[in-house]
């Protein structure tokens, strides 16, 4: 029998608790990144390891620097309502067979969908927009997963890990920015860097608030 599909609210659970999951998840996302961009074929993985020299000064601080980020650095089509709407009624969504190889490896990659959805999942029944915007999702995206079982949500990130994708990995120059100001000192750079999420994620979902 199925877990209860109601998703439970520790006492307190706010905004607040979004933006320390936020954190975390995006802390721990920096460190796997990282730890890719040392293999030898990370570049044919994304572009964000031309950065190569950049990567390489990852460490702790930089990783909690970058994961203070105000959007979630990974995306698996969040911006789609209707592709999320076919997920969650278990529908099939085949990866494309042009889609880029898997970035993470299953036991990375299904680790840190589960802990996203089930953030996501625990807060999107009590405050969706919160959810939507922490982790840069097109309105109705949360409330699609909050209906899900937490058996559900580890199926899903089983079959479905190999779609998560660094956000905006195609804008090199947000990367680049965003690992200069992680790895260096100037907290005005970091701030900016905010400033440049949030305009990434507006100009993303502006079509969807129409």
């Amino acid at each position: 029998m199925e877990e209860d599909r109601r998703a439970p609210f520790p006492n307190g659970w706010s905004g607040l608790g979004a933006i320390a999951a936020l954190r975390r998840l995006n802390a721990r996302c920096i460190e796997i990144l990282a730890d890719i961009a040392q293999t030898e074929n990370s570049l044919e993985l994304s572009m964000i390891y031309r950065e190569s020299d950049l990567w390489s000064q990852v460490d702790q601080r930089a990783c909690e620097r970058a994961g203070s980020c105000p959007v979630l650095l990974l995306n698996l089509n969040f911006e789609r309502l209707d592709w999320w709407k076919k997920v969650c009624a278990g529908e099939d969504t085949a990866r494309s067979p042009d889609a880029l190889p898997p970035l993470f490896v299953e036991t990375q990659g299904r680790s840190l969908l589960r802990e996203i959805l089930m953030e996501v999942w625990r807060l999107g029944g009590s405050l969706p927009s919160a959810a939507n915007l922490a982790f840069g999702m097109a309105p109705g995206v949360s409330a699609e997963i909050s209906r899900l079982s937490v058996l559900q949500i580890d199926r899903k990130a089983c079959s479905l890990y190999e779609g998560l994708r660094p956000r905006w990995e195609q804008n090199t120059a947000f990367w680049r920015q965003l690992l200069e100001a992680s790895v260096g000192n100037d907290d005005e750079a970091l701030s900016n860097v905010h400033l440049h999420c949030l305009q990434l994620l507006g100009c993303e979902l502006e079509p969807h608030h129409k």
